[in-house]
Parts: structure tokens; sequence; C-alpha cells
């Protein structure tokens, strides 16, 4: 087996693919010869959620609740039937910090336009609720767009309807040389870094037990 990269060639016994399934749907890996049509069908079955975070930084507990609250508002906007809004992880472990979650199509929506838009909109939100005091308190903002990162393409798997299948499939190795992991094919804890973990541990002794042999 070669792995071919921009910095050179790898041979092995066997290799390990753990990039996400944003990246198997799309053209920055190719493998030679193609993969068998049961594991692109997997692939397919499987794709990326659009979940982004909006990190405020306040001089204090901003919202007055107890630390890791939770807040969240009514929405009435929306565009072509996707609600406008977020809800948000308030003053996180007493340090003052807010996460403000945003998800699904509208934060595929916010993905195609500038990082400072998707702020700017959380906190356009914040001072119709809590007027100029918002920007009296807030210290600083960061944000960062998973879904348009080439090395992500999204923010973790999620199987379309009936496609819980494929996360099954990619765990099978193909020919003994091509193990696939990460946490969109972790059995029991998918979404999540230690799901990837685990996934990955899973892959690792497989492989070693064949090297072994």
């Amino acid at each position: 087996m070669e792995v071919k990269t921009a910095s050179g060639s790898i041979k092995a016994k066997a290799a390990i693919v753990t990039v996400s399934i944003g990246v198997l749907q799309s053209d920055t890996l190719r493998f030679e010869p193609r993969l068998p049509d049961r594991k692109q069908d997997a692939i397919a079955a499987l794709g990326m959620g659009h979940y982004n975070h909006v990190v405020l930084q306040f001089r204090e507990n901003f919202f007055g609740t107890r630390e890791d609250g939770y807040f969240r508002y009514k929405v009435d906007q929306s565009i072509d039937g996707v609600p406008q809004g977020f809800a948000a992880l308030v003053d996180a472990a007493g340090t003052g910090l807010t996460y403000c979650d945003i998800g699904g199509r509208f934060a595929q929506q916010l993905g195609a336009a500038e990082e400072q838009d998707t702020i700017d909109f959380v906190i356009g939100e914040l001072k119709q609720i809590f007027g100029s005091a918002v920007e009296k308190a807030l210290m600083r903002t960061a944000t960062y767009n998973w879904t348009q990162d080439p090395l992500i393409h999204g923010a973790y798997s999620a199987a379309s309807a009936g496609g819980g299948w494929g996360r099954k499939e990619l765990r099978r190795p193909e020919a003994s040389r091509l193990w696939f992991a990460g946490e969109a094919l972790c059995k029991d804890d998918w979404a999540t870094v230690a799901g990837a973990a685990k996934s990955g541990r899973r892959a690792a002794k497989q492989v070693a037990k064949l090297l072994a042999a």
C-alpha cells in the first residue's frame, strides 16, 4: 500500500483513515483503485452536521443566572423556513464565558458568510433583548467556521434517515489493509472526541494484531 502526499509517499502494510465523513465525501482524498460500491454507499449514507459556537467573554455573569446556566429566547424570524436564533451556555464554570450554539441549516447559512457576520448576529440578538448593556459588559468574542474548513467540512457526523448502517459498514476493514476510524464510526459515543479516540484505538488494535501475525 502506498499513500501519496504533498510531502512525499509513504509505503505501509496497512493504513487507518481518520479524516471526517465530510472529507471522504469531497475530492480531497482519492483511492486507487476506487473503494467498493458498498463503501462508497456507506459514506454517502452519512454526512456532516452544522454546529458552531460563538464565544462571548463578559466582564461578569452578565445574565445573572447561576454558573453553567442556559439561555434561550423566543425565535420569531426565519428565512426559507429556517429559524434564525441560538441558545447559550452562560457563565461557564463561573468564568463569565458564554457559548452560543448555532446549529442546523441556519448554521450552514451563516457559514457561507464571514465569521464576523455570525458574531454580529449573536450580539444583535442580545442587544434587542438587553439593550446597550451588552456592549458595555462584553470584553471579547470568538468563533470558527467548521463547515468551511477544508479539513473538516462540518461539525460531526449525522446519518441520513435509514443511513445508520453506513457506520457499521465503514467499521469493516477493506481487504485487511485499509481501516476507517473517527467519531462517525464509534458504536456508542459518535459525535464526540471520546468517540473518535475509541474508534481510533479499536482500529489500531486490529492493525497491530494483523501486523503481529
